[in-house]
Formats: structure tokens, sequence, C-alpha cells
């Protein structure tokens, strides 16, 4: 699906790029193991980044990172987006197609379908 947005729509919009194991041999889509985050300025220059991790195991990249966010649980924090979406009301991209594929296999279907066009 092709949509064309506006350049306050893109300068508005939260980009949205998972990292971690990709797809397998066996055609599994592991979980992501962080998200990577950015906000624009609304100037269109420079903007916010964060990182999200996913695995409690990586406590120490989190305290020794400045821009990461805490999440308690992978649904918690795409809810926290979604009402962020909805407050500001913009937009989710994506990175790649990936990230549909991500959300589509692990977060509560009645977040999803309003995070994914």
């Amino acid at each position: 699906m092709n949509i064309m947005l506006s350049i306050n729509e893109v300068r508005n919009a939260i980009y949205l790029d998972f990292e971690g194991e990709g797809k397998k041999a066996d055609g599994s889509v592991p979980r992501p193991h962080m998200a990577g985050l950015f906000r624009p300025n609304p100037t269109g220059k420079g903007g916010q980044y964060a990182c999200v991790f996913f695995k409690k195991e990586w406590k120490p990249a989190f305290n020794g990172c400045s821009a990461a966010v805490a999440c308690s649980s992978f649904d918690d924090f795409f809810a926290e987006i979604l009402q962020e979406l909805e407050t500001r009301d913009c937009k989710l991209l994506y990175w790649t197609m990936h990230e549909v594929v991500i959300l589509e296999k692990y977060l509560d279907h009645k977040i999803d379908s309003k995070l994914i066009p």
C-alpha cells in the first residue's frame, strides 16, 4: 500500500526500526532484542533518537545508554507509543516491512490493529 504523506506528517511522525536476529533458515522470525525510535524536529533539522531494550538481560546496556527507554513489556511499550500517536495526532512509520511483520507476530491484536496500516 502506497500512501503519500505531507511534509508535516513526515516531520511529526515517529520512526521505528527493530534490531535483533533476522529471519531464520526455517522461516521463523525471532522477537527483536531492541528497537530504535526517531522523532524528527518539526523544522526538519535533527530530532531525538531513543532505543528500547526488550530483553531483561540487556539491563547493563540500558544503564549505559542515555537515550534508552525503559519498558516493562513489548505490549506495554507499544501501548504507550499508541497513546503518544493519538495524543500528538501523528503516524508511526516503519524502516522496512520487517517492523510490520514483527508487530503482527508479537504484539497484542488490540494494539497492532491500530498501529498497522
